[in-house]
């Protein structure tokens, strides 16, 4: 027997379902973009290109092989997933359907969310430029290097003291726990803090470090950091003691004396 819903019935039950697939929902589709080899120097934009600062006696080698850098698409802040949409997506291997959440946040505009991914990339950028410097400097860990991002800026756009003083702690720290082969340390004080310069987004800020005199359970030293572009001090600290604790968070010995 066979029970055919009236035509009103059906005519509301098909409006539903076309709008429940047609309504935008939470989600975003990921999906790749196309892979662009960055080694190609045959290509008439380069990807990777040298500065037009980068000096004339810079060295140059030549490298081969393929270097692919691949772009993920992701739904348009502006746009929003339909029901359609996304039982494609669903059954398209290569895409990943996820929360929208996790991406853009309720109630920020489209522009607002473009110009943090423009800020985003701009980061890391710099984050790997920071790197490669890191990589190339031998003398590790007595100097290190930070790249400035526009995140450690403050309300006048220059370098923020106090993301400064977190780096010369943190590689302070580093520097001791080399010396002294444990990473049970804590800082005990700072001496006073000169600062001589500002940077900038983009500057490449050099820490270097070097060990004063060595206690009986701290070690002294100072720091001198220093802006990599125009080789110019920013800020010079005298001294920075630590001091090595035992399992009971008690000084103790470290044993070392140069």
């Amino acid at each position: 027997m066979t029970v055919r819903l009236p035509r009103t019935t059906s005519l509301v039950l098909a409006l539903f379902f076309g709008c429940a697939f047609l309504a935008p929902l939470p989600f975003v589709v990921l999906m790749p973009g196309n892979a662009q080899n960055v080694l190609d120097q045959s290509a008439k934009e380069k990807t990777i290109a040298l500065s037009k600062s980068a000096p004339d006696s810079l060295k140059l080698y030549p490298s081969d092989g393929n270097l692919y850098l691949l772009s993920i698409l992701i739904t348009n802040p502006s746009a929003y997933v339909t029901g359609v949409e996304l039982l494609y997506s669903w059954m398209k291997s290569e895409y990943a359907v996820m929360p929208r959440s996790l991406f853009y946040k309720d109630g920020r505009s489209a522009e607002a969310e473009k110009a943090i991914a423009k800020t985003e990339m701009v980061d890391s950028q710099i984050v790997a430029k920071s790197v490669a410097l890191e990589y190339l400097e031998k003398y590790y860990p007595q100097s290190s290097t930070v790249a400035i991002k526009p995140s450690d800026l403050n309300a006048r756009g220059t370098l923020f003291g106090g993301q400064l003083l977190k780096w010369i702690d943190e590689e302070a720290s580093i520097f001791t726990i080399c010396q002294l082969g444990s990473s049970n340390i804590v800082t005990k004080a700072m001496s006073a803090i000169d600062f001589v310069q500002t940077a900038k987004t983009g500057d490449i800020v050099e820490i270097g470090c070097e060990v004063i005199k060595f206690g009986t359970t701290s070690v002294t030293l100072c720091c001198d950091v220093r802006n990599k572009n125009t080789k110019q001090s920013i800020i010079k600290v005298d001294e920075i003691v630590f001091v090595l604790l035992d399992e009971n968070g008690k000084p103790t010995p470290h044993g070392k004396t140069k």
